[in-house]
């Protein structure tokens, strides 16, 4: 398996970025057969990482990491063995390219929204390199325990799933915002949101899998609704922000209710679940009522969960049966949860990583661990 793992960031974000790079390194057993890119804004960008990457001051690995003991081939490592920066311009389209400058890529975000051009430099990114699997990250995530990547895509890829949320007009969790990247992502696809059933959205948090072939087949295929523009330009012209993941997530969607595609044997594998549904067909309804009724996007909103404490032994099972290798974890759930009831969680669940900055984990929840985290996928 080839695994590439496409990180976007900026200048402000590079402390973040560093940190969770060097838990990388220390922390993914098998990081030496991985291929990390990081998508970056403008040629200045690129010059200013490689020199804070290259700082003969940063410590490597050494023997132990967050209390765990690392592995002999990583205690060398300060970050990723096999990491490249790229000029997000380089990996444009040429009539993209167009658009902007290699000097600054970013004033693109003047133009169409911070969300699109995020969108455009995972996009872009993944259409561009070749792998069979890809993890899409932000930069402000952690490893939290030793795991192998690849061993862990190939579990999530066992029975894949990718969820939906029902939201009706008159629903506390509607989100007007929420609904609008939907429907502009499916529009993108040449779709419309109606094909999925009313109040349907996708989300999910900051993270996916991506396969190459349902990238490439996303990206090229001519859209129904707009047949002779090309993929990216009507990504930049959606009438509303757009999210990647969700755009990738409804692309299966739909292919999978074509049953005479060509490509149809690549999808069959995904599973489309209702998150509500399922969590509380599950058992888990108590923990479900948790999460506030005013807030959207049920799986971003993941750890209030945890509070339900008598349930969190099943919460654990539901995260191993269904694959939630990552999660969304604002800070201020570290206020939030009792510290014995979150320590005993993030000790039983199988979570690789966090996908966002939750600077008190490392200080001190993972060091309470003791080293003893094990992965473990059932």
């Amino acid at each position: 398996m080839k695994l590439q793992i496409i990180i976007p960031s900026f200048t402000p974000h590079f402390p973040e970025l560093l940190e969770m790079l060097h838990s990388m390194a220390c922390l993914i057993t098998d990081i030496s057969s991985i291929s990390i890119s990081l998508i970056l804004s403008s040629d200045a960008e690129v010059f200013l990482l490689t020199s804070l990457l290259s700082d003969p001051t940063t410590k490597s690995c050494g023997s132990t990491y967050l209390a765990y003991n690392i592995l002999p081939s990583s205690r060398t490592l300060t970050y990723p063995p096999h990491l490249t920066l790229h000029n997000l311009y380089t990996l444009l389209p040429s009539n993209i390219q167009n658009l902007t400058t290699p000097t600054e890529t970013s004033d693109l975000v003047k133009k169409y929204g911070k969300y699109k051009y995020q969108s455009m430099k995972k996009l872009a990114a993944a259409a561009h390199f070749e792998y069979d699997y890809a993890i899409l990250l932000d930069s402000e995530g952690l490893v939290i325990r030793p795991v192998a990547f690849k061993e862990l895509v190939r579990e999530w890829m066992k029975r894949p799933v990718v969820w939906k949320e029902l939201a009706a007009v008159g629903s506390p969790r509607r989100n007007g915002w929420v609904v609008g990247i939907n429907e502009g992502c499916a529009r993108t696809l040449g779709r419309t949101m109606q094909n999925f059933g009313t109040g349907v959205s996708f989300w999910e948090g900051y993270t996916w899998i991506l396969e190459k072939e349902i990238v490439m087949d996303m990206v090229n295929s001519p859209s129904r609704l707009n047949p002779n523009t090309d993929f990216f330009t009507r990504l930049l012209k959606a009438k509303s922000d757009i999210f990647e993941i969700v755009m990738y997530k409804i692309h299966i969607a739909g292919r999978k209710m074509e049953q005479s595609s060509s490509t149809s044997e690549v999808y069959t594998k995904y599973r489309i679940l209702d998150i509500q549904e399922t969590l509380i067909d599950y058992g888990l309804e108590a923990a479900y009522t948790r999460i506030p009724p005013n807030l959207d996007v049920i799986s971003q909103r993941f750890p209030s969960m945890i509070l339900e404490e008598p349930l969190q032994d099943l919460l654990v099972s539901f995260m191993k049966e269904y694959k939630f290798f990552f999660i969304y974890f604002d800070p201020g759930y570290l206020s939030q949860i009792p510290h014995a009831v979150l320590q005993e969680f993030l000790r039983k669940a199988p979570l690789a990583m966090t996908v966002s900055g939750t600077t008190g984990l490392p200080r001190e929840f993972i060091p309470a661990g003791k080293g003893g985290w094990n992965m473990s996928y059932v």
